[in-house]
């Protein structure tokens, strides 16, 4: 299993979580930035940029990357098409922005809209959680729009929004087993920069020791134990506090000796590791982590 990619990300973003006016949430550690990484590649740490024309077509890869002038300042732009602005069409611009998406004269030589959708993609299947953030920008007229974001193809959160006022997008959730996250931006009617966005979204994955290395990650590769299964290192619980009374001690040995032999009974949690069984592997786990709980 490959797990260096998803480590790296998240050790190189942490310090994106500034932009955001945020902090990162406690036990949490940034793993993805769709700002802090956006990039002219397809695939680097973890983004695809892609599009759609509409319910039901294929979803493609945008074809073209390059460098252009984009609100005052040289941004990447991603492209359905091999040109930008009033002589092509795009799908991203910078780390932010999509919109001029449709087939109206404004920005797209071809029939028939596209619709942006950026791709995150995790190497491995995790709980993660997901920040969105940001606007719905009128550029130039009226506009109206859908942003949906996704997770492992079925929706999440959705928002319309429509007039010539900023629209204000904040949506924060935690999911788990995820294996690919999707934010897509749909024009509605197909107007001239209908579906114009300033869009920031950030993607946390567990780190309950705040060691800058992802839970998963450190499971995986057998640097911390997680005996029962919880996708949480234990070093990050107190599995040995049998009867939860914040203590490891005589109670919770007493507990374990009462119902050994069992899956646990009227003390589940003396089933450390939860292979249905209190066992000497329990009474170790009780034994070796005497005392006040972490």
């Amino acid at each position: 299993m490959n797990l260096s990619r998803i480590a790296a990300i998240g050790a190189v973003s942490v310090a994106s979580s500034a932009w955001a006016g945020t902090k990162v949430p406690p036990g949490w550690m940034v793993v993805a930035d769709s700002e802090a990484q956006f990039s002219g590649v397809q695939g680097q740490d973890g983004w695809r940029y892609r599009f759609d024309r509409g319910v039901g077509t294929t979803v493609q890869d945008m074809p073209y990357s390059f460098q252009a002038d984009a609100f005052g300042s040289q941004q990447f732009v991603w492209c359905a098409a091999p040109a930008f602005g009033n002589l092509g069409t795009f799908c991203g611009i910078g780390a932010t922005y999509a919109g001029a998406n449709t087939g109206g004269a404004c920005s797209a030589p071809q029939s028939g809209l596209q619709r942006s959708i950026r791709t995150w993609t995790p190497n491995i299947s995790t709980r993660l959680l997901l920040q969105l953030s940001g606007q719905g920008l009128p550029c130039c007229e009226q506009y109206n729009a859908r942003i949906e974001l996704g997770v492992n193809g079925s929706v999440a959160f959705q928002q319309v929004f429509g007039g010539t006022s900023p629209v204000s997008v904040s949506f924060a959730a935690s999911f788990d087993a995820v294996s690919e996250v999707q934010l897509m931006v749909d024009p509605n009617d197909g107007s001239c920069h209908g579906d114009n966005t300033n869009l920031k979204l950030r993607i946390f994955t567990p780190d309950c020791n705040a060691n800058l290395v992802p839970d998963a990650i450190e499971i995986a590769n057998g640097s911390v134990y997680d005996r029962n299964h919880d996708g949480v290192p234990d070093s990050c619980q107190c599995l040995a506090d049998v009867v939860e009374n914040g203590v490891v001690d005589g109670a919770d040995l007493a507990a374990v000796l009462a119902v050994w032999g069992t899956d646990g009974g009227i003390y589940p949690r003396a089933d450390t590791n939860v292979d249905g069984i209190v066992d000497g592997s329990d009474l170790a786990v009780v034994l070796s982590s005497w005392g006040g709980c972490p």
